[in-house]
């Protein structure tokens, strides 16, 4: 069943605020007594604009309050930034920036449903979504300009949310949605233009669970037929660099087998093919961000115990000709969504890793990012300007205590360093 702002699937466990401890996961059961800690927090996405810093969204709790959190990276350098306020539990996921003064947040509040709150360079300032049913969630937003924005997520109901924003007001737009009433929450989207943009998630029907693709072109929302080798795939972001190509990441269970593994398709418009990630048992893709076709970095979490040597290489991933797509066309919105994927850890539950891997000339090569504390993850996702210039989020459970805070990775060349966040946010 779909939860609001968390988004679970057999062989692992995801949480999309990363805060919601008590949640059982395959694998091990979140220690519920970790959230007695004061302050503690995650963060959920991750966005740089062109020339410009980073800003990065997600929750704190502190005491019986979950509020919204937002980062900018500035000279280096994380600060927190205040977000308008809103009532108790409440959330952002989703973060798209054009510029260094304007961007846009995205999530979810307890008792009024979507959320937005827009950065116009001094001050965050809430923005109503009035045009969403009540108890939707937005996961995931694609800003190309000021005045055009897509956001995605689901009505409580899990059918599917899409929403435009147009430098005024939010607007619904229609989904193909799903048939029978069944479910199909979008996790993440990614705009090339005003005119061409893809939304991913999952679909859930009588014959189970598949990954769900939308595309946008000539006005309108129009599904995407998918194909994937596995069980309960999961699709949690998607980068689209250009028209016409674009690369989902998720996350999919290996058929017959409890493991889950790192999931990737190529969207070459109004076909879909999975590609060969280098592999890697017990891991899932909660983030990518693709700086040009046929370069790109997806980000996530692994089993410790299982994590990969440095330099390992999978198999050719994107069939050459496919895609019809100039590597000189160029794309907005570099990196702008992080949604939770693969496998949970915390306090009492299976350690993990932060987990990446880099796409360049059809070859999926390992990163290994850096780890702080006894259990990491890059959840919150990624965004590059280049294949070897990213910033990464996530959490990390802090080694001895439980306690759990947001974690910013920054990878240059091929080696990624950590960079401290604000250790009370608040």
């Amino acid at each position: 069943m779909y939860r609001s702002g968390t988004r679970l699937f057999a062989g692992g466990c995801a949480l999309g605020a990363a805060l919601a401890l008590a949640v059982a996961c395959s694998g091990g059961a979140v220690d519920a007594s970790a959230t007695q800690f004061a302050s503690q927090n995650s963060l959920a996405a991750i966005s740089c604009a062109p020339d410009a810093d980073c800003m990065a969204v997600g929750q704190i709790a502190s005491g019986a309050n979950e509020l919204p959190l937002a980062e900018a990276l500035r000279d280096g350098a994380w600060v927190a930034l205040p977000v308008a306020a809103v009532g108790r539990s409440s959330q952002l996921l989703g973060v798209s920036c054009v510029s260094a003064v304007f961007c846009i947040a995205v999530g979810d509040e307890q008792n009024g449903g979507a959320l937005s709150e827009i950065w116009r360079g001094r001050r965050w300032s809430r923005e109503a979504v009035r045009s969403s049913p009540r108890a939707s969630t937005l996961e995931s937003i694609s800003c190309v300009a000021t005045r055009f924005c897509v956001a995605v997520g689901a009505t409580a109901q899990g059918q599917p949310l899409i929403e435009l924003w147009n430098g005024r007001k939010w607007s619904r737009m229609t989904s193909p949605g799903s048939s029978g009433g069944n479910g199909a929450p979008l996790h993440g989207v990614s705009c090339a233009s005003r005119y061409n943009c893809v939304a991913v998630g999952t679909a859930f029907s009588g014959d189970g669970q598949s990954a769900r693709v939308e595309r946008y072109d000539d006005g309108g929302w129009h599904a995407v037929s998918t194909h994937v080798t596995g069980e309960t795939p999961t699709l949690t972001s998607v980068s689209c660099p250009a028209a016409g190509w674009c690369i989902a990441a998720g996350t999919v269970q290996a058929a017959g087998a409890n493991t889950t593994t790192p999931l990737a398709l190529e969207i070459g418009g109004g076909e879909v093919s999975e590609l060969t990630v280098a592999a890697a048992p017990t891991a899932g893709f909660s983030g990518i961000s693709c700086p040009q076709v046929d370069s790109c970095v997806a980000v996530g979490d692994v089993e410790a115990s299982e994590q990969p040597s440095e330099g390992g290489t999978g198999s050719t991933g994107v069939s050459t000709g496919s895609t019809g797509v100039s590597a000189g066309s160029t794309g907005a919105s570099t990196g702008s969504t992080g949604a939770s994927g693969g496998s949970t850890g915390a306090a009492g539950a299976t350690a993990l890793a932060p987990f990446a891997e880099s796409l360049s000339g059809g070859l999926w090569q390992f990163l290994i990012p850096a780890s702080e504390g006894s259990s990491d993850t890059l959840g919150g996702g990624v965004s590059c300007a280049t294949s070897s210039s990213c910033h990464a989020v996530g959490y990390y459970v802090a080694t001895g205590s439980g306690h759990i805070s947001a974690s910013a990775d920054q990878l240059v060349g091929s080696a990624w360093t950590t960079l401290p966040t604000p250790t009370n946010p608040r």
